[in-house]
């Protein structure tokens, strides 16, 4: 049963897709194959990886409906982002060292494809990604669009680089008679290859319109954290005679830190957690208590993920699930004459629910229960942990 009801709040928090998705319609339009400019409220996916098809209204509270890649031109939304369809050749060999090909050259596939503009000008400059593929594509007065070609190879002495965009950018897009040494600093990267189409544009005397300049806050937070632990904890004599050790309800102090990483897609709803965490439960037995005791005192590092949802003025909550590990610190058990050493490190997994605004979050976690030491076979001593957690967002 406790399997089951970890699993069903594991789905709950990370596959209700009605209850965490924040992906709105937003204003925007699509053009067909006939030049046909549609004005539609566009399903706005934030994309890491360029779509292949359209999701959109033509009412903002009528039904969605969907359009392939085939219909589609062109769609955008606002300044924010634009796609246009594309027939190309695109080199699909794989950047990851343990796959890497050998051949120097690029392996090229005609594919018909959705690429999202980056800048616009007398030059454009295109974006493609699909999982561990990253693609930029350029074009020259509205002429033919070309792959900017980079590939890592391998050969006996490692691992080796195809920089032919270099060559491209200098000999279809050079301005200001820059030398290749100044060209070889360029790396094929977004932000580079962006401000190299910006100045040629500029040179060029056509102001160029930049896409995906949406303010993008930090992604690494820091947040302090502190709060109390409302435990249930049970020690129990299983043999050869049973016998239970009542506790009063313990009540613990946790203190610690989080650090917070925001993913830069699907509107920044996903980031990592790493904390850093000290905290301290005692309790005393509720039939002897002078001879009854439980001290626990731990260090836990607990790594997971986080998840945003129902982003609004008000604030936005947030649901997150992390693997912890702990360091135990000198804690133990005092059953009348019987002394429990607890120095086992555990592992287990917690869940929690809480709510943000601006610098402050307030944030419910439960631990699995679980027993905490394995060492005396005839003993158990369960705790369950629930906190009630305030944390203050330095940066």
């Amino acid at each position: 049963m406790k399997k089951q009801f970890y699993l069903l709040i594991i789905i709950s928090i990370f596959s209700q897709k009605n209850l965490f998705a924040q992906i709105s319609f937003e204003s925007g339009y699509f053009i067909d194959n006939n030049g046909q400019k549609s004005t539609v409220f566009i399903k706005n996916l934030d994309w890491k990886n360029n779509p292949k098809e359209l999701i959109f209204k033509v009412q903002e509270s009528g039904p969605s409906e969907e359009k392939q890649i085939s219909e589609v031109a062109e769609f955008g939304i606002g300044n924010e982002l634009k796609f246009v369809r594309a027939l190309v050749q695109i080199d699909k060999s794989s950047n990851l060292e343990s796959f890497l090909s050998t051949n120097k050259n690029p392996e090229f596939v005609t594919e018909t494809l959705f690429l999202k503009a980056l800048v616009e000008g007398k030059a454009k400059l295109y974006q493609y990604e699909e999982k561990n593929l990253l693609r930029f594509f350029y074009s020259k007065y509205d002429g033919e669009i070309n792959q900017l070609i980079y590939k890592k190879y391998r050969i006996p002495q490692g691992i080796a680089q195809n920089k032919f965009f270099i060559n491209q950018l200098s000999a279809d897009l050079n301005y200001g008679n820059k030398l290749s040494e100044d060209l070889e600093k360029i790396s094929y990267k977004a932000k580079d290859l962006e401000n190299y189409f910006i100045g040629y544009n500029k040179f060029n005397n056509s102001e160029p319109i930049i896409f995906n300049k949406v303010n993008t806050p930090n992604p690494f937070h820091l947040y302090l954290r502190s709060g109390l632990i409302f435990s249930s904890f049970s020690a129990e004599k299983v043999s050869p005679d049973q016998r239970l050790y009542p506790f009063e309800n313990p009540l613990g102090l946790h203190m610690g830190v989080q650090f917070e990483y925001v993913l830069p897609y699907r509107h920044n709803s996903w980031a990592l957690l790493f904390e850093v965490n000290y905290h301290r439960i005692t309790s005393n037995g509720t039939n002897n208590p002078e001879t009854q005791y439980l001290d626990f005192r731990a260090i836990e590092f607990p790594l997971g993920a986080k998840y945003y949802f129902l982003d609004k003025n008000w604030g936005r909550l947030y649901a997150n699930t992390a693997f912890v590990i702990t360091k135990n610190l000198d804690s133990s058990i005092q059953l009348d004459d019987f002394n429990i050493e607890l120095t086992k490190n555990h592992r287990f997994l917690t869940f929690g629910f809480g709510y943000s605004a601006n610098r402050l979050q307030i944030e419910y976690r439960r631990d699995v229960p679980r027993n905490l030491d394995y060492f005396y076979p005839n003993w158990r001593a369960m705790i369950n942990n629930n906190y009630i957690l305030v944390g203050f967002r330095l940066f």
